[in-house]
């Protein structure tokens, strides 16, 4: 597991946060979590633009690469990690 905390919204103030875990079958998967004044604590969906959704080894390789050095934010109208050919969002 591992968390990465950035502007992914410009939207709102502050960062938020994304969450990936690798499941039992060795499946990425992802989650956000955000805070507002209007809805408090919230939990988002992240997914994959444009690329391939990372499994079994390639997940668990891109787990430890982002662990050992933060990912950048690609400028986007949605702030994104590059991911192959796409990258991963946070929706609003």
């Amino acid at each position: 597991m591992h968390e990465i905390t950035a502007d992914f919204l410009d939207a709102l103030q502050g960062d938020e946060g994304l969450i990936a875990m690798i499941d039992v079958a060795r499946d990425l998967r992802l989650y956000g979590l955000a805070q507002d004044a209007a809805r408090g604590n919230w939990a988002q969906n992240f997914f994959i633009g444009g690329a391939e959704y990372p499994v079994g080894g390639a997940a668990v390789d891109l787990i430890r690469a982002w662990q050992a050095a933060p990912p950048p934010l690609t400028p986007a109208p949605i702030m994104q990690i590059p991911l192959g050919k796409g990258g991963v969002m946070l929706m609003p």
